[in-house]
C-alpha cells in the first residue's frame, strides 16, 4: 500500500472512530464538530468500499473541509468581537453624554461649595464685629458712639434706637435699608415679655450706607423714655464690602454681591475664570445676595471628545487583536488535539464500538511511525502510564520502570491541556536534587510545551519555595518533581493547579488516553532561579525573630535545601551544626524519611554529644520534618503539634486545628484545654490541605512530619516554616518545653508490605470484619482506627507504597502489647504477611 493511500485510510478510520467515540463521550468538542459533517459509522464503511473500488476520497480535501469548519469558528469569534466593539462604542458615547452632564453638575456644585465658603468667611467677619459691639454698655454708646464706631471700622457710624417702634417710627428712618425694616417687622410680631435677643442679626443695609450691623441690647430703664431695650445700629461704608471680598481667592465661577429690592444694586463683582460664564443662580441664606455663574468652556468639550475617540479606536483594536489571538490559539489547540486523536485512533483502528476507549494503546495494529509526517516517538504497544504510579500523594514510582522520560513527557502534555482547559497560561516547574530529577524535568517541560504556556523553570528548590514562586508568578500552578521522603530510586510529581493539589482520581482522569507523544514546541520556557530562594527567605525573615541564640543541629540528608536553611538560621542568630550537608543525588548513606527512627540516630547522637538545644531532620524537598529534643528524644509530630497548638491558641482562641488518624489521642484534649477546636482528618498532605482550606483551619499536622500554617504564604506543607515555628515555640518557653507535654507509650508508624494490587482488597476484607476488634469506638475516615479505654490502634492503606500502615498507643506497655497483638491477629485473619513483632 502506498504511503498516500495509507494516510487516507488512517484518516478515514480516524473519522469513523471519532464518530464512534462521539456516541460514547458527548463532551468531546472536536468529535461533535466532525459529526456535523454527516460522517457516521455507516458512511465510514461505504468510504472503505469506495476506496477498495478505486474511487478514493482525498484525505487532503477532507482536511480542508475540517479546517474550513474551524475557520468558520474563527469568523464567528471575529463577528462576536466586532459586535462587542460596537456595543462598547455605543456605551462609551452614552457615557460621554452623561459625563458632559455630570461635568456641568460638578462645575455647578464646586462653584456653589466655594461660594458657600466665601459667605461663611464674610459672615464670620461680621459676627466678630458684632462681638465687639457686645463689649460696650448702653452708656458707652450714648457718650462715645463715634469713637466706638471708628475703632471698629473707619468711617462707620453708630446709632441707638429704642424699642418698641410703631409704623411712624419706622418711616422716620428711611435710610436704614430694606433689611433693617424687615427685622423691625419681625421684632414687633413678638409680645413685649418675650426674649428677643436672638434677633441680634446682620443684614444688608441700603445702597447708601451699604452694610448695617444691628445688636439688640438691654439696660436699666432710660430716665426719659422709661425704656430698657435698645437697638445698636452700626453702618459700615461700601469699601468694607470690597475689602472683605478682595482677600478671597476664587477658582470656580464668578461672584456678584448685590443688595436692594426691585432694581438690585451691585456692591462688588469678582471672577475666578477668564472665559465667559452663564446661568446665574442665587446662593440662599447669605448675608448679601451672592450670585454665581458657571459654564463648560468649549475647549474642555473638544479635548474630552478627542480623548474618547482615542478610547473608541483603542477598544476596537484591542477587541480585534484579542479575537485574532483567540482564533489562532484555538486553531493551534485544534491541530494538537487532531494529532492526539489521529494517533490514538490509528493505533486502535480494529477496535469494535463496544470496546472501551480506555483500552487504547493495548491492541494497536497500525504502527505509530506509519503515520506520515506525524512528529511522534515510537513507544510500543503498551500504555507507558502505569496506573500504580497514581497515589494519594501525587505521582510516585520506581525510576526506569514506572517513571521514565516518556512518562514525564506524557504527564506534561496532560497537565498542559488541563491548564489550558482552566484558562491558565503559566506554570512553575521545580525539582529536588535526585539523580533522575534533571532528566525527568526536561522531559516534563517538553510535554508542557505542547500548549501555549509560559513555563518558569526554577531548577533545584524545596517544594515550599516552588509553591511560593507559583503563588507569586503563575496563579498558584506548579509541578514539583520529587518523591519526598522516599529513597533515590523513586521519583514522581506533585501537581498543583489553581492552588489545588491533584490526587489519585484527578490524576488518572487527567491522564486518561495520554499515551502518545507530540513534538509541538508552542510554549515558552523562562529560566527563573536566581531570586526565588532569596525572595522566599526574605519572606521568612520578616516573620520570625527569636529571643535568644540557639544551638541547632540540622541533618539535611544530602538534599539541596540544607545549606540554604543553614544560612537562614544563621541570619536569625542561631549557631548551626549541619550533618550530611553536601548535596548528593543518590542520598548516599541516608534515607530522607524522618518518620523512621533508624534515620534519626545520627542526629540524636550529635544533639547529645554537642549539647545542642534542638535537632532537625529535613526530607529531600523540605516538606517533612523530624525533631530531636535537647535530651536526645524523638519528638513525634503529634507531640510537636501540641507545642504549635499551644503557641497558636495563646493569641488565637477558638482556632480550628486539624490532625490525622495516626496522631495521639492526647492531642484532642490538649487543643480543647487551650481553647481550640480539634478535628480528626485522613492522613496525607493533600487531604489536610483540602480540609484546611475548606474549614478555614489555622494549623494542621500529619504524623509523618508534614505541617500546614495558614499564616504562611499558602496552606501548603512546609517543613522550613515548621522548623522556625518550633524554634519560636521554645523561644516563648525554653528548650525543656517538650518535657511538659504529655507523652504516652506509642510506636512509630509500622509498614507491612503487601503484593502489588492486593492492598485495596485487603482493606475491604478488614472493613467487613472490623467488629472482631471489640472496640468502644471506631473511626473510619482513613482505614480503621479502634479506640479502647487504655489506648488505640489503627490499620490503613499507605498512600506512598504497597503496604499496610499501623500504629498503636496506650497508657502502659502491657496495654500496648495487647492492642498490637489484637491488630496482628485481625490482619492475619485476612492476609498472610510478616510482622516485625
Amino acid at each position: 500500500m502506498s504511503e498516500e493511500k495509507r494516510e487516507e485510510q488512517i484518516e478515514n478510520q480516524s473519522v469513523g472512530q471519532a464518530e464512534n467515540k462521539e456516541q460514547n463521550n458527548s463532551d468531546n468538542d472536536e468529535v461533535v464538530l466532525e459529526s456535523e459533517q454527516g460522517v457516521g459509522i455507516d458512511d465510514h464503511s461505504s468510504i472503505d468500499k469506495e476506496n477498495s473500488d478505486g474511487n478514493e476520497v482525498s484525505s487532503k480535501s477532507k482536511s480542508k473541509v475540517s479546517f474550513i469548519q474551524r475557520f468558520d469558528y474563527m469568523l464567528y469569534l471575529i463577528i462576536i468581537g466586532t459586535i462587542v466593539t460596537i456595543a462598547l462604542g455605543l456605551l462609551s458615547f452614552a457615557e460621554y453624554t452623561l459625563t458632559q452632564d455630570q461635568y456641568l453638575l460638578n462645575e455647578k456644585k464646586e462653584a456653589k461649595d466655594e461660594l458657600s465658603i466665601v459667605a461663611t468667611k464674610v459672615n464670620r467677619k461680621l459676627l466678630q464685629i458684632q462681638k465687639q459691639l457686645t463689649s460696650y454698655s448702653v452708656e458707652d454708646f450714648k457718650q462715645n458712639h463715634s469713637e466706638i464706631a471708628n475703632k471698629i471700622y473707619p468711617e462707620s457710624s453708630i446709632e441707638l434706637i429704642l424699642l418698641p417702634f410703631d409704623s411712624m417710627a419706622i418711616s422716620d428712618n428711611p435710610n436704614q435699608g430694606y433689611a433693617f425694616l424687615s427685622m423691625m417687622a419681625q421684632l414687633t410680631s413678638f409680645e413685649s415679655d418675650k426674649d428677643i435677643s436672638k434677633f441680634d442679626v446682620i443684614k444688608p443695609g441700603s445702597e447708601h450706607e451699604s452694610v448695617v450691623v444691628m445688636r439688640h441690647i438691654k439696660s436699666k430703664p432710660d430716665a426719659e423714655t422709661k425704656m430698657k431695650e435698645f437697638i445698636v445700629v452700626l453702618r459700615l461704608p461700601k469699601v468694607f464690602v470690597k475689602n472683605m471680598f478682595s482677600g478671597i481667592k476664587l477658582t470656580k465661577g464668578e461672584i456678584q454681591v448685590t443688595q436692594g429690592q426691585g432694581t438690585q444694586y451691585t456692591l462688588y463683582r469678582q471672577s475666578g475664570r477668564s472665559y465667559p460664564l452663564s446661568d446665574v443662580e442665587v446662593l440662599p441664606l447669605s448675608t448679601w445676595k451672592l450670585a454665581y455663574f458657571y459654564s463648560v468652556p468649549e475647549l474642555a468639550f473638544s479635548f474630552n471628545a478627542f480623548l474618547l475617540v482615542i478610547v473608541y479606536a483603542s477598544v476596537a483594536v484591542c477587541a480585534l487583536l484579542f479575537t485574532l489571538f483567540i482564533s489562532i490559539r484555538r486553531l493551534k489547540k485544534y491541530v494538537i488535539s487532531r494529532k492526539l486523536k489521529a494517533m490514538h485512533l490509528s493505533q486502535n483502528s480494529v477496535l469494535t464500538n463496544k470496546e472501551s476507549i480506555n483500552n487504547l494503546g493495548q491492541n494497536a495494529t497500525v504502527a505509530v511511525n506509519d503515520l506520515k509526517n506525524e512528529p511522534v516517538e515510537a513507544i510500543g504497544n503498551q500504555n507507558p502510564l502505569d496506573e500504580n504510579i497514581f497515589t494519594e500523594h501525587g505521582i510516585r514510582g520506581i525510576v526506569g520502570k514506572q517513571i521514565t522520560a516518556t512518562t514525564m513527557q506524557l504527564l506534561g502534555q496532560a497537565i498542559a491541556l488541563e491548564l489550558d482547559h482552566h484558562g491558565y497560561q503559566k506554570i512553575t516547574v521545580g525539582r529536588d536534587n535526585r539523580e533522575s530529577s534533571l532528566e525527568l524535568s526536561q522531559a516534563l517541560i517538553r510535554g508542557l510545551k505542547s500548549c501555549l504556556l509560559d513555563i518558569y523553570d526554577i531548577g533545584v528548590v524545596a517544594s515550599p519555595v516552588c509553591y511560593f514562586h507559583a503563588a507569586e508568578k503563575t496563579d498558584s500552578n506548579a509541578v514539583m518533581i520529587t518523591a519526598g521522603s522516599m529513597d533515590a530510586s523513586h521519583n514522581g510529581l506533585k501537581v498543583l493547579i489553581g492552588d489545588d493539589f491533584y490526587s489519585r482520581g484527578q490524576l488518572k482522569s487527567l491522564c486518561q488516553g495520554s499515551d502518545q507523544l507530540l513534538s509541538d514546541d508552542l510554549g515558552k520556557v523562562i529560566e527563573s532561579n536566581a531570586k526565588v530562594l532569596s525572595g522566599y527567605f526574605a519572606h521568612l525573615r520578616k516573620i520570625f525573630k527569636f529571643k535568644k541564640s540557639y544551638k541547632v543541629v540540622l541533618d539535611s540528608c544530602h538534599s539541596s535545601v540544607g545549606n540554604s536553611v543553614k544560612r537562614l538560621l544563621a541570619d536569625l542568630g542561631c549557631n548551626v551544626i549541619q550533618l550530611r550537608e553536601e548535596p548528593e543525588d543518590t542520598f548516599e548513606g541516608a534515607q530522607p524519611n524522618p518518620s523512621k527512627p533508624d534515620n534519626l540516630q545520627l542526629l540524636i547522637e550529635t544533639v547529645t554529644s554537642e549539647k545542642a538545644d534542638i535537632g532537625f531532620f529535613l526530607n529531600s524537598d523540605a516538606t517533612a520534618l523530624g525533631i530531636i529534643s535537647a535530651q536526645g528524644k524523638i519528638i513525634w509530630p503529634d507531640r510537636a503539634m501540641m507545642l504549635l497548638s499551644k503557641d497558636l491558641l495563646t493569641h488565637q482562641k477558638g482556632a480550628k486545628i486539624l490532625y490525622d488518624v495516626k496522631s495521639t489521642s492526647s492531642l484532642h484534649d490538649w487543643i480543647l484545654e487551650y481553647g481550640g477546636e480539634p478535628e480528626l482528618c485522613p492522613s496525607g498532605y493533600i487531604h489536610l490541605h483540602e480540609r484546611m482550606r475548606a474549614n478555614q483551619a489555622l494549623l494542621a499536622g500529619e504524623f509523618c512530619g508534614h505541617y500546614f500554617f495558614r499564616e504562611n504564604h499558602k496552606t501548603h506543607d512546609d517543613a522550613i516554616f515548621a522548623l522556625l515555628k518550633i524554634l519560636q515555640g521554645i523561644s516563648n518557653s525554653n528548650v525543656y518545653v517538650f518535657e511538659t507535654i504529655p507523652d504516652k507509650i506509642s510506636t512509630p508508624e509500622i509498614l507491612i508490605p503487601v503484593q502489588p494490587g492486593q492492598l485495596e482488597g485487603i482493606m475491604s476484607k478488614l472493613f467487613a470484619q472490623k467488629g472482631e476488634l471489640g472496640t468502644i469506638g471506631i473511626v473510619t475516615l482513613d482505614g480503621i482506627r479502634m479506640e479502647y479505654e487504655d489506648g488505640w490502634g489503627v490499620v490503613r492503606a499507605s498512600h506512598t507504597m504497597n503496604a499496610l500502615s499501623l500504629r498503636f498507643e496506650a497508657d502502659d506497655h502491657i496495654a500496648l502489647q495487647r492492642i498490637a497483638e489484637k491488630f496482628k491477629t485481625f490482619v492475619l485473619s485476612v492476609v498472610f504477611v510478616k510482622f516485625p513483632f
